[in-house]
């Protein structure tokens, strides 16, 4: 199938809101201590989630940042998870009925 799209060079998106995502590099003052740091973060004004800092030095950060952001860690297992928690809760079944 060579038809697929290779996404690996793409940022995913929000995993809060599922906005889209850029790499930033935070700017200012000359003597703040976060100049030239760079993050990821959501486009969304009203998300505003971002990745943790990364200085870089003499290496460009740009795939580090993408793999940090990109890592899903068990996703489905926690969905899955507050399914149960959810469904097994009675104020919540009583309030909202059978999620699952």
């Amino acid at each position: 199938m060579d038809h697929l799209i290779d996404d690996s060079d793409r940022l995913k998106p929000c995993p809060f809101c599922g906005a889209e995502a850029e790499i930033i590099t935070l700017e200012g003052e000359t003597d703040e201590p976060s100049i030239g740091a760079q993050c990821v973060q959501c486009t969304s004004s009203a998300c505003g989630a971002a990745s943790g800092l990364i200085y870089p030095l003499m290496d460009d950060v740009t795939d580090l940042l993408r793999e940090r952001w990109n890592k899903r860690h068990n996703a489905e297992l926690r969905g899955e998870r507050l399914r149960e928690s959810l469904s097994n809760d009675s104020l919540c079944r009583d309030n909202y009925g059978d999620i699952t």
